[in-house]
């Protein structure tokens, strides 16, 4: 029996935000935490050495409202700087490197013909400076024109049992690989977005106090295995940091106990106790971290062996909990990512692995649902012909010509120089683009774009069969006519008529915009027969000078919290820019 006395409080320095729950309700479980008394005793391990609708055309429009459905009630702050701080913390920095961190693999930017996919004329634009300069050649690689790189993926992969990825963080959680669903088994946990304690930008994670109790469900193969992850602790009090990952029967544990990270115990001590983190900052950031049964332990970003034995072996399967078995060893938790492999991985495979999380650790934000993808046009990618990071969909110039664009504003919103510095596809009136046939009955699109002047403003992202306009139309922002009206109309804009506007919106009448979460939607969309086209300036005489910097479809209605996740992702794109 080991015993523990610490005495220490829970600063409310970090400001969080609640995808579940509201931020309020966080802020109340830092202060149960802070309240929480502990008599700090518990067993520990002992250890050992080793129908169609037009759209008006005109600007007449009715002002009745009408009865909106239900969504949620989040206030709507009025700038940037008001919510990025509430939900990020204004005093944390984004990293700077970050867009370039955020490639992904592009496998039909591999097999893309040469024909029509030369060198773009790129402009870059700095805000107030009235110059526009054309970038060529190298130039363009440097400005970040260049085609992105293919992201690093784990080891191994058909040997995957179970893949908890970030962006698919739920109470439910769902493997990514297999059928496996993580499942509540007592209190209550929350799906997060944090930055800081090692996260270079704001992550998406699970996270639960002592009272919380987790099953990933039996993920781990008895006779080998491998377990990587990314987790924290969550609270600075001493008696609420032991065990995160863990069995008990076997009794097993993976990356923390007793106020220590970086260990790992497979019915042995696989690390010895001299290797543990145990400096109080230290123990609390993100923790990513790789166990081979064979004996290969790794941790960080360091490419080093730490283990000193191999682990147990068992007769059967086993389950990956936090805090159930062992009652007086629970802590106050953080979960990113989690995988596990049905054998033991090599160290060049296990590298490979950590690799992948580090890099998931500085990316921060995705997108939600990346599964149901149809297409993601990254703003890293524009192009005339512009590929998709999804499928093999490329979008393609239909008349006129179009510019690839690299703007730069003088300052980001907390006021800071140089501000954030975006690629985006640029085109006029007589441009008309095709990103091909990617909307499909039960469609949700998300995407940035913007009018480029205040003299020609119609439609941008649209299509005319089906009656179909998402984001803007007749000097109006924030509109969605999904073949009936489903954003009342006119919308109260939420940004000038110049600025980029972030939105969300799917087929069932769930629309999202700007910095708000409740929901626009007044009505559901007319579900169409078949997949159709998204276009620009094509098929009606409404058309714009514009500006698209990211678009995303689904084959499916995102839910509402999925909506907001892929809202926050382009938020904070907008807000740092992507290069």
């Amino acid at each position: 029996m080991i015993f523990f006395l610490a005495v220490a409080s829970v600063p409310l320095t970090t400001l969080l935000f609640a995808l579940e729950a509201g931020a309020v309700e966080h802020t109340r479980a830092f202060v149960r935490r802070q309240e929480r008394q502990h008599d700090d005793q518990s067993e520990s391990i002992q250890a050992a050495s080793p129908a169609d609708e037009e759209p008006p055309t005109e600007e007449v429009y009715s002002l009745e409202e009408e009865p909106g459905r239900l969504g949620s009630t989040a206030p709507s702050p009025s700038t940037f700087l008001e919510e990025l701080t509430r939900m990020f913390g204004k005093e944390m920095t984004p990293d700077p490197d970050w867009a370039n961190q955020m490639q992904e693999p592009n496998a039909s930017q591999q097999s893309l013909s040469s024909e029509g996919a030369g060198s773009p004329d790129v402009q870059v634009e700095v805000d107030g400076a009235g110059d526009v300069i054309p970038v060529q050649g190298e130039a363009q690689e440097f400005m970040g024109v260049a085609a992105a790189a293919a992201a690093p993926l784990p080891a191994a992969r058909p040997d995957i049992v179970a893949w908890y990825r970030s962006e698919d963080c739920a109470k439910a959680w769902k493997s990514s690989v297999g059928a496996w669903k993580g499942r509540l088994t007592k209190g209550d946990v929350q799906c997060l977005f944090h930055l800081g304690e090692g996260a270079r930008n704001p992550v998406r994670f699970l996270d639960g106090m002592i009272e919380s109790g987790y099953d990933f469900g039996e993920i781990m193969t008895g006779q080998d295995y491998t377990i990587c992850s990314i987790t924290r602790y969550t609270s600075d009090f001493h008696g609420d940091q032991q065990r995160i990952l863990t069995n008990n029967n076997p009794n097993f544990l993976h990356g923390h106990h007793a106020s220590r990270a970086g260990i790992a115990y497979s019915s042995k001590w696989v690390t010895n106790e001299n290797v543990a983190i145990t400096d109080p900052t230290e123990r609390q950031k993100w923790l990513v971290m790789c166990f081979s049964r064979a004996g290969i332990v790794m941790r960080g970003t360091e490419r080093k062996n730490i283990a000193a034995q191999e682990g147990g072996t068992y007769h059967k399967n086993f389950n990956v909990y936090i805090n159930e078995g062992y009652l007086n060893e629970v802590s106050d938790f953080g979960a990113m990512e989690l995988i596990t492999w049905r054998r033991s991985l090599t160290e060049p495979e296990l590298w490979h692995s950590m690799h992948y999380l580090n890099w998931r650790l500085k990316i921060g934000l995705q997108p939600a649902a990346q599964s149901a993808m149809v297409a993601w046009f990254k703003s890293e990618n524009a192009n005339r012909v512009w590929p998709s990071s999804v499928g093999t969909w490329q979008g393609r110039v239909t008349k006129g010509t179009t510019d690839v664009k690299v703007e730069q504003k003088h300052k980001d919103y907390f006021g800071r120089t140089p501000g954030p510095k975006w690629t985006y596809l640029a085109g006029s009136t007589v441009c008309g683009y095709d990103f091909g046939e990617i909307m499909t009955p039960d469609f949700t699109i998300c995407s940035v774009t913007r009018y480029l002047n205040k003299f020609n403003q119609a439609r941008i992202l649209s299509n005319f069969h089906p009656n179909f306009l998402h984001g803007h139309h007749h000097k109006r922002v924030g509109l969605a006519h999904y073949s009936t009206w489903v954003t009342a109309h006119p919308h109260p804009p939420e940004v000038g008529d110049t600025e980029w506007v972030v939105m969300c919106g799917n087929r069932e009448g769930l629309v999202m915009s700007g910095l708000d979460r409740t929901n626009k939607g007044k009505h559901p969309g007319v579900k169409y027969h078949k997949n159709f086209n998204l276009y620009i300036n094509e098929g009606l005489n409404e058309v714009s000078d514009w500006g698209v910097m990211e678009v995303i479809t689904w084959n499916r209605p995102l839910t509402e919290e999925e909506m907001w996740m892929s809202m926050v992702y382009l938020l904070w794109k907008v807000h740092i820019g992507n290069h």
